[in-house]
């Protein structure tokens, strides 16, 4: 304890051998350490669900607003309308289906596993596909010459697209860790600490069923393996030894031809 604060430099396990029970508010699995799965709320949940509604209802404004949908509908006859019903289908496909599994997830159960995966898709579609529409657009500007349409607003819809697509990026960029904690926190309720974050953190699992355990301990040898700086030393002087013998080969064939006189 130094200035009345008391600074948890060794795991208290040991402490909670002479308890009967651990503080399961603060240390879920009773294992001494209080790991950030541990600590996560519903605040993650809440932030990728709002994302995806705030996206929906915005692409949604935008293709109705100034009377578009009511006037051109669903058309692909040029850049700016494919763009316009690009990113409108695209919204349906992702984003509102991304809102309706947030809602139904709190039904609990395998809706939980479902709007994970859901939004981890979601987030894929922020910078990939996303992008497809506001490209059209931006083709739609360069080769429409001087227009004389009084609704093509082409210009704010193309720029509330950049400023959309670029915050809904970084805040799930910002808050990818807390929303695997997030998972982590549900898995362990019914399968450990150590299979959920097998589940969550290596993408070859399922968040849900039976996987083969010699695939895991494949997976942890070879991360193990990779991340160890022992291995990357050995791997860098094996390198480095190749290309030693590479080197005296190419000087005892100079010198052989040269007293060869080749």
């Amino acid at each position: 304890m130094q200035d009345g604060v008391v600074r948890n430099t060794t795991p208290y396990s040991t402490t909670y051998k002479s308890q009967a029970q651990c503080n399961m508010r603060v240390d879920l699995n009773c294992d001494g350490f209080i790991e950030p799965w541990e600590t996560v709320d519903d605040g993650p949940r809440v932030i990728y669900g709002a994302l995806a509604f705030f996206n929906m209802a915005l692409i949604l404004y935008m293709y109705v607003s100034r009377a578009y949908a009511e006037t051109y509908g669903l058309q692909f006859t040029d850049w700016r309308h494919a763009g316009m019903t690009t990113s409108y289908l695209l919204s349906l496909i992702f984003p509102t289906i991304n809102v309706i599994a947030w809602v139904v997830s709190y039904a609990g159960g395998d809706a939980l596993y479902i709007f994970y995966m859901v939004s981890r898709i979601t987030s894929w579609y922020y910078v990939s596909g996303f992008w497809l529409g506001p490209i059209f657009l931006i083709i739609w500007i360069g080769v429409r010459g001087i227009t004389t349409l009084t609704d093509d607003n082409t210009e704010v819809n193309l720029a509330m697209f950049c400023v959309l697509g670029t915050f809904t990026i970084f805040i799930n960029l910002m808050f990818t860790e807390a929303f695997d904690n997030w998972m982590i926190r549900t898995l362990y309720v019914s399968m450990g600490v150590k299979d959920a974050k097998t589940r969550v953190k290596n993408g070859v699992f399922p968040l849900w069923g039976e996987y083969d355990e010699k695939d895991v301990k494949t997976t942890e040898k070879r991360d193990k393996k990779y991340k160890t700086q022992d291995y990357k030393t050995n791997e860098w002087n094996k390198a480095e030894k190749d290309s030693n013998d590479v080197s005296n080969a190419n000087n005892f064939a100079f010198v052989f031809e040269t007293a060869a006189g080749w």
